[in-house]
């Protein structure tokens, strides 16, 4: 080649690389331009020691590939008493958070309400929430505002193939329930009934047992009067509530002073109980995250080999025939007889939040993000923390239980779950700001009855006056707003 063709040919591809380069470069700038949330930045805080920053790192970093945004974790001191959740130096734009701590941020409207369109189901997927779950529990006050992540229920656990050997059914009622206890050495000699009354868990159990003599359809008013803030705490439908507790524990075994949920789950599946009010821990090491709870031998019992013609039945806590309304200050009976059943939900579990500060170009991110995080199936979450919430995670029930249930046992606890979960007569533990004042309070009434002999009535009347204490503390205005709040009423709803 001469050297003015080796000049030209250099020349030529000189102008091809120019061409190439600049070709290129357009595009390149439309891709960025394309991501949705180009430059924007998510903090994203998370309870501290639950671990979630092993879980999520990866997930986040794509989730920033595919969006342009760039997300950080922060772990927070989440614990009751662990001070403010937001903290302005540090305010994040995505809050996961545990339920029992959702009333201080109800309480000055410091969340943001879910705009529709992050609820459609290429989204958040509402719809797909069990319908009592998401129109109660979710609420805020201006609509829905907090996304369950977990949400456990107590269910009732029983010896199936004991009842149905003895002709017995399992119970509608408390009623039904007690008469299984009086019967006990008839259907099932030798074994015992559990619940969980352990001082970590005795206000909750207390709740969940009182709420059917409490609330009824359209009674807005269960733990405080919607009206004034006033306790309702001694009133007789909870004085009812502790009465027939009062009366089941002379038939309980005595250990149920110290026992938690999972523990009585694991004496009922291993044959060792009868009956047992429970919940199911998932498959995953660790156990279900509930907080505190009593460390007990019987915590390594489902590790047993159970016996083959151990059967457990489920069903969903029993409900009752009777309550005690507020409205008319007297007792009602309900319609045929029927059991009034009623969900205690939101004592355990995480739900997430976008705060009220955030910048509307960052809640969509955020969302974006949450969405990404609670639907992917292949977001791991930390041990004991997901549980079942959604109509589609009904198929697979062995998700959701311990390995040493059968698939036919594993679909029973997920149909009792979902009942439960699905009926719109639902109350959250205690949804207001102070709650773990006010827990501790109920705790320490139900003590002086269960173990000292004080009577129901005497126990919640002083019960009574110590909310009223703290109502003073927190502030009474304080603690009906994130009350209204919780149950999708505004300042100025009547009812």
């Amino acid at each position: 080649m001469t050297l003015m063709n080796r000049a030209s040919a250099c020349f030529l591809a000189a102008c091809g690389v120019l061409c190439l380069t600049s070709c290129q470069q357009p595009a390149t700038d439309n891709t960025q331009a394309s991501l949705p949330f180009q430059g924007q930045t998510i903090r994203v805080a998370v309870p501290k020691g639950w671990g979630f920053k092993d879980q999520w790192e990866v997930q986040l970093e794509e989730w920033g590939a595919r969006t342009g945004a760039k997300a950080e974790l922060a772990e927070v001191d989440m614990a009751d008493g662990s001070g403010p959740l937001l903290k302005a130096d540090s305010a994040p734009q995505l809050i996961i958070m545990p339920w029992t701590r959702r009333g201080e941020l109800l309480a000055g409207h410091k969340l943001l309400p879910f705009p529709d369109d992050s609820l459609v189901e290429s989204k958040l997927d509402w719809n797909d929430l069990f319908q009592g779950l998401r129109e109660k529990q979710a609420q805020i006050d201006v609509g829905p505002g907090l996304a369950p992540i977990g949400s456990p229920v107590l269910v009732c656990y029983y010896r199936s193939d004991l009842l149905e050997k003895a002709g017995l059914k399992p119970p509608e009622t408390w009623d039904d329930y007690q008469s299984l206890l009086d019967q006990l050495e008839t259907w099932a000699p030798g074994l015992m009934v559990v619940e969980p009354w352990s001082p970590e868990f005795r206000a909750t159990m207390f709740l969940a047992r009182a709420l059917p003599y409490v609330k009824n359809s359209g009674q807005y008013s269960v733990f405080f009067n919607v009206e004034d803030g006033a306790p309702f705490i001694a009133s007789p439908g909870f004085v009812k509530g502790l009465e027939m507790a009062q009366a089941a524990m002379k038939k309980l075994s005595p250990e149920s002073l110290k026992h938690d949920p999972v523990t009585c789950r694991n004496l009922v599946v291993t044959g060792k109980a009868a009956l047992a009010i429970g919940l199911e821990n998932g498959p995953a090491a660790g156990g279900f995250n509930l907080g505190a709870t009593t460390p007990t031998a019987e915590k390594a019992a489902a590790a047993e080999k159970r016996g083959e013609s151990v059967a457990i039945g489920f069903c969903r806590l029993p409900g009752a025939t009777e309550f005690y309304s507020t409205a008319s200050n007297d007792w009602a009976k309900t319609e045929n007889q029927a059991a009034n059943f009623v969900t205690l939900s939101g004592f355990a579990g995480l739900c997430a939040a976008v705060p009220s500060g955030t910048k509307p170009e960052q809640a969509s991110a955020a969302l974006n993000l949450l969405a990404a995080l609670l639907l992917d199936a292949g977001t791991p979450f930390p041990p004991g923390v997901k549980s079942l919430c959604r109509e589609s995670q009904t198929p697979d029930a062995a998700l959701w239980t311990g390995k040493d249930l059968s698939a036919s046992e594993a679909g029973k606890y997920v149909a009792a779950v979902g009942k439960s979960l699905r009926d719109r007569q639902q109350a959250s533990e205690l949804p207001v700001v102070g709650h773990a004042e006010f827990r501790a309070a109920l705790t320490k009434g139900l003590t002086s009855c269960l173990e000292q002999g004080q009577t129901p009535t005497d126990a919640l009347n002083a019960v009574a006056a110590e909310w009223r204490e703290i109502l003073k503390k927190f502030g009474a205005a304080e603690v009906l707003s994130s009350y209204r709040s919780a149950l999708g009423l505004s300042r100025r709803d009547a009812s």
